[in-house]
């Protein structure tokens, strides 16, 4: 049982990574109120790599929308 569950975690986390880029699926796992650095850094640790923050914040700007 235990390895049947660590496959499906394994499968979903690939899955969610190979999503990331084009999709909102990041924004799934945030709560109610968040901070660009806050998506940055989940975003970092899903596709473990150096994000550069401008650029990312060129790219995710499209899924937000401000509240202040």
């Amino acid at each position: 049982m235990l390895e049947r569950n660590l496959i499906n975690l394994l499968i979903s986390y690939k899955r969610i990574r190979s999503n990331i880029d084009n999709t909102d699926i990041l924004f799934k796992f945030m709560g109610d109120t968040f901070t660009l650095e806050d998506v940055r850094i989940f975003y970092k640790m899903i596709k473990d790599t150096v994000v550069d923050k401008s650029n990312f914040r060129k790219e995710i700007i499209k899924y937000c929308k401000k509240v202040r």
